[in-house]
């Protein structure tokens, strides 16, 4: 247990230095590979300085004084390479060759002055770790240079050996024994480095198998999140051009408006992918600037605050610092920040708060920058998968490519900074992203009139929410139910005329409207927040107040797998975006039409034949139970709809506008029509008189039993018993 302990707390150890390794050596717009071999050239450097502080105290013990001076040397010229490499952040191949060739050099002076190849001690041995060194730069031309050198010393040494002279301190004894020591301490660290190289080879290889693997795997993802997110402003930009087309007087301004603002925001998401393939390839430059960065994010928000308005959002900028100056990426920062607003705003309800802070620690050199909301946060089990590629939340209620948040992390990692979440869902997000604080970059104002261009294109402004109208009694009544207003308005523009239209701009609240207003038929959208359309719809269909309206799916997400999904929770019909107006009208059309088909099936008090429709069925067991209600209750002749409503758990509204949709008919019409033709059931296979019968199926008054009856029938109940 206690080698465990011990294993585990090495293994920790080891990974916090190897945190600490690439947090020194990292600079923004480093890629893994450039890491990797600066790691291993920088290991091998500190590796090579314990050894040669050994060997040179040693030999300075041993009154070598050559050997000791070689050693001085190169400790110097080593320890002068780590601290370079922790400030030099490009060429640091030409530093590594420049170091190859210097060792070869420095070999070949002291080799000379210790009298050649055969009394030096094995020092050729250093000449031969430096050739070996050139594989890092993975440069043949380089390798094939230094190899040549190296050649050329070697054979330098052999012409000038007759004239070469052996200090009298570099006995035959010293001499074996500096080969020794030096030929088992050299070969140990070129060992542990070609394991060591090779390892982080192999490593790195994996993970960028493992990365190209992943890829490749989500790629259906892509294609599915990016068609979503394109449907959504091409229906918008092919709707409007069709209403411009056919009336070009009424919509031409806001259809032009409209066309332009989904361009701007197909714009938005094509950058984006261009941006993700820019960071991929290493094109992606970093431009820094040193300015105040807290205006330069206070302008930000401020660009957001009709985007806010729109959705009735507070927005609040918090800083511990009036002004702090410090090298930033104006670009990149917008990008960075953008996104995360966008989110914010995206997933915060009417009436939610969204706060930008920015803390400054200057004693540990760090600007914390943080995006936090009061909207529908994250689920636990998407929380960890946020930041990867293409990932969107399973449950539908995070649409998107799965771009933002990928490229988000990827510029903040360019800049050398870290982007984390804490979020819980119900309760909002907040989103951290912590930069180096560095003033090495030119001192200059940041000019804001150029960006404003870019936040225009950004998809943040909301348009003013739909209103409602006052319904007209001989339209059917339509729930939309839909988290982009600008579809609403568009439906609206296009359904106006033909439907009285309630909206509501997420599932949750569509399920609240649809309960209380119960609605002819629905259109839902399937990736909303709060709760998505197919959430809606299981409800919609399982409660027995609303599983009879039918509901058209008009959603981006028209995959095979979302399309059957709908359709086996009970979706009437599904249609993709983006969508023509004719197909809409003709599927909303017919599903009213339906209606007929229902309402001849339960307009008659009698029970209907068995059907093998799901839908139906539920529909089938409702009545059923309607007419169980009833006939157990017939002779109470106070018995009535509130007596109704509750033996049901349903408000009067509800029960008639169900009852409406389902039979044509008023509720007290279909009561009275089942007393009716249980009290002809009654004639005609019992005993009883009229006068019994009439108090059998709850009517006390005669006249109003006889006239009701031969309404119904076209016979009088006397007639009946004769």
């Amino acid at each position: 247990m206690a080698m465990r302990v011990s294993l585990r707390h090495i293994g920790q150890i080891v990974v916090r230095l190897n945190e600490w390794i690439n947090g020194l050596l990292a600079y923004p717009g480093i890629t893994p590979q450039a890491l990797m071999r600066k790691k291993i050239y920088w290991i091998a450097c500190v590796t090579l300085i314990f050894g040669l502080m050994g060997m040179t105290m040693l030999t300075h013990l041993m009154g070598l004084k050559i050997l000791a001076l070689y050693g001085l040397v190169l400790l110097g010229w080593y320890t002068l390479l780590v601290l370079s490499f922790c400030l030099i952040k490009r060429n640091l191949d030409w530093l590594g060759l420049l170091t190859s060739l210097f060792v070869i050099l420095l070999n070949f002076v002291f080799t000379l002055k210790l009298g050649g190849t055969l009394h030096s001690g094995g020092i050729i041995f250093a000449s031969l770790s430096a050739l070996l060194f050139t594989v890092i730069f993975q440069n043949i031309r380089w390798s094939i240079i230094t190899f040549l050198v190296f050649g050329a010393s070697v054979l330098g040494i052999w012409a000038l050996q007759p004239q070469l002279r052996v200090p009298p301190e570099m006995t035959p004894a010293a001499n074996q024994m500096v080969f020794v020591l030096n030929i088992l301490w050299i070969s140990a660290f070129t060992i542990a480095f070609v394991v060591y190289f090779i390892y982080q080879s192999i490593f790195y290889e994996k993970e960028e198998t493992k990365r190209l693997q992943e890829l490749d795997d989500v790629k259906t993802k892509l294609y599915a999140n990016i068609t979503h997110e394109f449907r959504t402003p091409l229906t918008l930009i092919l709707g409007m051009a069709d209403q411009m087309e056919a009336a070009p007087k009424t919509w031409l301004k806001e259809g032009a408006a409209s066309i332009r603002r989904n361009s701007n925001h197909l714009l938005h998401l094509v950058n984006q992918m261009l941006d993700l393939s820019k960071l991929e390839s290493g094109a992606l430059s970093v431009h820094l600037i040193q300015s105040d960065i807290v205006f330069y994010l206070k302008y930000l928000l401020e660009s957001f605050r009709s985007g806010a308005a729109g959705k009735k959002l507070t927005l609040q900028f918090l800083s511990n610092k009036d002004h702090f100056l410090m090298d930033y990426d104006a670009e990149k920062l917008l990008h960075i920040v953008s996104n995360l607003l966008m989110n914010a705003l995206k997933f915060t309800p009417e009436g939610g708060k969204i706060t930008l802070s920015v803390t400054a620690n200057e004693a540990n050199k760090k600007l914390d920058i943080r995006v936090k909301d009061t909207g529908v946060g994250i689920s636990a089990e998407a929380l960890p998968y946020i930041f990867d590629r293409f990932f969107s939340d399973g449950g539908d209620a995070t649409p998107g490519t799965g771009l933002g948040l990928t490229l988000t992390r990827e510029l903040v990692k360019l800049l050398g900074g870290s982007l984390d979440v804490q979020s819980e869902q119900g309760k909002g997000a907040e989103f951290r992203v912590q930069l180096p604080v560095w003033n090495n970059a030119p001192l200059e104002e940041t000019q804001l009139f150029d960006l404003v261009p870019n936040l225009e294109t950004l998809p943040g402004d909301a348009l003013p929410p739909p209103m409602h109208h006052k319904r007209l009694a001989n339209l059917p009544l339509l729930l939309i139910v839909e988290d982009h207003q600008e579809v609403i308005h568009y439906l609206m523009s296009l359904l106006g005329k033909a439907y009285h239209i309630e909206f509501a701009l997420n599932g949750a609240s569509g399920l609240e409207k649809a309960l209380t207003i119960i609605p002819d038929i629905i259109i839902c959208d399937v990736m909303m927040p709060v709760m998505d359309g197919f959430a809606l719809l299981e409800n919609l269909k399982k409660d027995q107040r609303t599983s009879h309206i039918p509901v058209v799916m008009l959603t981006a997400k028209a995959d095979v797998a979302s399309r059957l999904s709908g359709l086996e929770r009970g979706a009437d019909a599904f249609i993709a975006k983006p969508f023509h107006q004719t197909e809409l009208l003709v599927e909303l059309k017919k599903l009213i039409g339906l209606r007929k088909v229902l309402q001849a099936r339960y307009s008659s008090t009698e029970p209907p034949p068995p059907s093998t429709d799901k839908a139906v069925q539920q529909e089938d067991a409702f009545m059923q139970k309607v007419r169980e209600v009833l006939e157990a209750n017939v002779s109470d002749e106070d018995f009535g709809i509130p007596q109704l409503c509750k033996a049901l758990a349903m408000s009067r509204a509800q029960l008639y506008r169900k009852f409406d949709a389902l039979t044509d008919l008023p509720v007290h019409q279909y009561m009275r029509n089942l007393r009716l033709r249980k009290a002809k059931t009654l004639l005609e296979t019992t005993d009883l008189n009229v006068t019994e019968v009439a108090l059998e199926v709850g009517f006390k008054n005669l006249s109003h039993f006889s006239r009701s009856f031969s309404e119904e029938f076209g016979v009088s109940p006397s007639s009946m018993k004769h």
